[in-house]
């Protein structure tokens, strides 16, 4: 029998086509020529100065600064109601090659590094891409009645996340790697208030992830099994709703 908090199958591919049901904000496609990018390092495809405009990585620059503005709208929601900030995590899961995982690491670093550079360097396009991911998740969290700080309350926030450096970034592509990571409840350590892993394999067979509310995906399996592509669905699981 499914439990009734299992997020599955019917969440994302049926109650998605609804109208103003949760899950239609839940999903967001990425091109296939965004993945070939993430696959090797390539200056044709992607000159590294340009990842907070280039439209090669459009999805994935999204994707990291949604987790980031997202992950400040839950802290500060928990400050709300009076609790301890949380930590937050997110995944990017795309290749089983360890060298993909490195030219992903360097990528997601430079993101990192030209968000810091942005507060001074570009602080007006540093404002569109934290009001865009503003906007791409007002929607949800006033749909489901939750407490949705001010943009100016999340943008401070969120510049407070850069200066302190709050983002953490860790490649996990070893069992070695994974052992070293794991804390005392078997769950990869979230040390920082803001964790992005990168990896393959490893992350998808049994690996558990605290608050983990992003992710980046995509996987193309030489054989397709059913009980391999069920792993690599970290969207499937027993947890509350998003």
């Amino acid at each position: 029998p499914v439990n009734s908090a299992y997020i599955g199958s019917d969440y994302y591919f049926e109650d998605s086509q609804e109208d103003g049901h949760l899950a239609k904000f839940l999903y967001k496609p990425v091109h296939q020529d965004e993945l070939q990018v993430l696959r090797k390092k390539d200056g044709r495809r992607l000159k590294l100065e340009e990842v907070l405009t280039s439209n090669a990585i459009a999805t994935l620059r999204d994707a990291i600064c949604n987790f980031i503005v997202g992950g400040c709208i839950r802290r500060l929601q928990d400050m709300q109601a009076e609790q301890h900030p949380k930590k937050f995590s997110f995944l990017v899961h795309t290749e089983a090659n360890k060298t993909a995982h490195s030219w992903q690491e360097e990528l997601v670093e430079k993101i990192k590094e030209k968000l810091a550079e942005a507060l001074t360097d570009a602080p007006d396009l540093l404002s569109k891409l934290i009001q865009r991911a503003y906007q791409e998740l007002q929607p949800s969290v006033e749909l489901q009645g939750d407490f949705l700080p001010s943009l100016l309350e999340v943008t401070q926030e969120v510049l407070t996340a850069l200066k302190q450096d709050w983002l953490m970034i860790t490649k996990v592509n070893s069992e070695r790697q994974i052992e070293e990571l794991l804390d005392d409840d078997g769950q990869l350590n979230l040390i920082n208030p803001l964790n992005i892993f990168i990896g393959g394999q490893i992350l998808d067979r049994g690996i558990t992830i605290a608050n983990l509310i992003g992710f980046y995906y995509g996987r193309k399996p030489n054989v397709f099994q059913q009980d391999t592509v069920l792993q690599h669905s970290p969207i499937f699981g027993f947890r509350p709703l998003p």
